[in-house]
């Protein structure tokens, strides 16, 4: 089937289901993962060492094809104040090529990264990211480009060496203490 005759929705569910299926099978079923019923917060998918208690958050973003340079463009939109910014959350950008049925690119970033790297503008009150990796060797996002089959294991370090909780913001919780 023609990549043009599939839907966004489509494209973008196909790309998180082989997402999963390719994190799971190259961690050697150390991942779990489950798709949060409602997409609310920007998180497709939630992958978990299994029989720990370690947690990674991806927004998964998919490309049918490079366009005009060569580079791939994948799109976020937050609204304004909401650019979600953690040790534990990812974005895994990635390349589907729908003749041979497979993701043939992935690139792994951690979600600070993305949001310093992405080009950034506001759309509609909120704001818009544009990340546009491509595949030569002057690309500021190759670092983030992986072989397929790591893609689990690098979720797996990101789950066991992620802090776990956001760090306090010591000013603000000092005058709290203060009763200020």
């Amino acid at each position: 089937m023609p990549a043009r005759r599939l839907s966004p929705s489509v494209v973008g569910y196909i790309s998180e289901r082989l997402v999963e299926v390719y994190a799971i099978l190259s961690s050697g079923g150390k991942l779990t993962s489950f798709k949060p019923g409602v997409d609310v917060d920007h998180r497709d998918l939630i992958f978990d060492e299994r029989g720990r208690n370690r947690n990674v958050y991806a927004q998964v973003k998919c490309a049918l094809a490079a366009g005009r340079p060569g580079l791939f463009e994948f799109n976020a939109y937050y609204p304004k104040g909401d650019l979600p910014s953690s040790p534990r959350f990812v974005y895994i950008l990635c390349h589907l090529d729908v003749t041979r049925m497979a993701i043939t690119h992935v690139w792994l970033v951690p979600s600070a990264d993305f949001n310093r790297l992405a080009s950034h503008s506001i759309y509609r009150g909120g704001i818009h990211l544009v990340a546009s990796p491509g595949l030569n060797r002057h690309s500021k996002w190759n670092p983030w480009l992986i072989p397929l089959n790591e893609l689990g294991p690098r979720l797996l370090d990101v789950a066991q060496h992620a802090p776990a909780a956001e760090p306090l913001d010591l000013p603000g919780a000092l005058l709290l203490l203060a009763g200020r």
